[in-house]
């Protein structure tokens, strides 16, 4: 009987043990949970913080490239005799083959290159773009005057000598079609008047 009596005391303190050791662990694993809890909240908020700091360093660095996104080339400033000749069309009142020529003055404004273009000394319109180093790329928005319909224009050149810029100037109407020119531009010497080719 004594054995038993020292068995169920035994027995009694174990399980006292045993509960209070379960009780310590499931301390132990809330107090883990919380901490989980509170790494996973920190690592959100930095997380946030990277986000926001990546937007913004974009931001910057979209800014950097539209300042510096052209070169200044002074070889491009000056008048420019322009020779276009119809490589491409599928707009009524034009063909392949048809040529025309005009003057352009380019310059620099606000970090743009500016060409405007003259016909028989009158302004006919104006390009604005920029250049990059090697390529020249200009446009006008949707024009609609009186000689022209509505039309999108788009050029791009580059220098294949000294003084000589070739490329090509898209016309896109409105209605869809569209003219392709091919562009040989020779630039002016000063106190000479405008040549056509």
């Amino acid at each position: 009987m004594k054995e038993l009596f020292i068995l169920l005391i035994s027995l009694f303190f174990a399980t006292g043990c045993g509960m209070q050791r379960q009780q310590e662990l499931m301390q132990k694993e809330e107090a883990l949970n919380e901490r989980e809890l509170q790494l996973t909240a920190r690592e959100k908020a930095v997380q946030l913080k990277e986000e926001e700091l990546n937007a913004k360093v974009q931001k910057m660095d979209s800014v950097l490239i539209k300042d510096t996104a052209s070169f200044y080339d002074s070889t491009l400033v000056g008048l420019w005799n322009v020779k276009m000749n119809c490589t491409e069309t599928t707009c009524p009142g034009s063909a392949v083959g048809d040529t025309k020529t005009e003057q352009w003055s380019i310059a620099y404004s606000e970090n743009k290159v500016v060409a405007k273009v003259l016909t028989n000394g009158s302004l006919v319109r104006i390009y604005s773009g920029k250049y990059n180093g090697s390529t020249l790329e200009l446009d006008v928005p949707l024009s609609d005057s009186a000689q022209e319909p509505k039309a999108l224009m788009m050029v791009r050149l580059q220098y294949t000598a000294p003084g000589r810029l070739e490329g090509r100037r898209e016309i896109t109407r409105t209605e869809g079609c569209r003219i392709i020119y091919a562009l040989n531009m020779e630039k002016q010497e000063s106190g000479k008047t405008f040549k056509a080719f």
